[in-house]
């Protein structure tokens, strides 16, 4: 029975194979976007912190 199953998925992955790719491909990017979005969230956040210590060190001058 284990045998039959793996021969319809290899028949499956053949006959769409383009699909495949695809969805592997989309969800790379979508990994890549998601990461992207998440470092500039961080970037932003320490950026404001550095300006605010920043400015409160010109203020004790």
């Amino acid at each position: 029975m284990e045998h039959y199953s793996v021969a319809i998925m290899y028949t499956f992955f053949v006959q769409n194979s383009l699909y495949v790719v695809l969805v592997i491909a989309l969800t790379v990017w979508a990994g890549i976007a998601f990461y992207l979005l998440r470092l500039e969230k961080n970037v932003s956040k320490l950026q404001e912190s550095w300006e605010q210590g920043r400015s409160s060190a010109s203020d004790k001058n």
